[in-house]
């Protein structure tokens, strides 16, 4: 008895290590790209006198300057819409469409996708994360891009991990408006200390 108490024990102390030092084969990792990139006032181009350039299609990487505290006070919250699920494109080979040095062996798409939760993200002042379906956005689309604090629909493809867990890529999409969009190929590596370094690299822009 004291001998599988002990077997649990390692075993539970050895599925905290990987916790901490690897992702988990779930979409964690994409909840924590939306805490870090999205999920942020800093994601809103509105704070930002110049705004962002065109080729940045949004505010990620931008480095321009902020505006005062007493105008980004009186802004409107930022509505982003977030896609409730991740699906998996067959012409994508994560192994061929990325960089040669963030090879991930035996990676492997999950059939019918995955269902992404933002419920349990921090609210943010200034910023607010909408759930919602490609097709129930593009239903409002009309009605609501016009509105002051629109800030776009993202979605993510293609979400795959190495065999130790230690990285993981996905497909970042952001549509703002008709003609206005781009989709990026993000590379996320786990830290020591438990957290994503993610790392954008922009495929396409529209």
């Amino acid at each position: 008895m004291r001998l599988n108490k002990r077997y649990i024990i390692v075993l539970l102390l050895i599925s905290g290590c990987r916790g901490k030092n690897s992702f988990q084969d779930n979409t964690l990792v994409v909840q924590a790209f939306i805490e870090s990139k999205i999920n942020q006032r800093s994601f809103d181009i509105r704070i930002f006198d110049p705004p962002p350039p065109p080729e940045l299609q949004g505010s990620i990487g931008h480095q321009g300057q902020v505006r005062s505290d007493s105008i980004i006070k009186k802004l409107s919250p930022l509505q982003v819409y977030i896609n409730s699920s991740i699906v998996y494109d067959s012409n994508f080979n994560p192994n061929q469409d990325t960089t040669k040095d963030f090879y991930l062996e035996n990676s492997k798409p999950v059939n019918g996708g995955r269902d992404l939760n933002i419920e349990g993200l921090k609210k943010k002042r200034g910023v607010i994360l909408n759930s919602t379906t490609a097709e129930k956005f593009f239903e409002v689309y009309p009605s609501i891009n016009l509105k002051e604090g629109y800030g776009g629909f993202v979605s993510f493809k293609n979400l795959y991990y190495s065999e130790d867990g230690k990285k993981a890529v996905f497909q970042f999409t952001y549509y703002r408006r008709k003609l206005n969009s781009s989709t990026s190929i993000v590379y996320a590596e786990k830290q020591n200390d438990g957290s994503g370094e993610f790392t954008l690299e922009i495929v396409s822009i529209s």
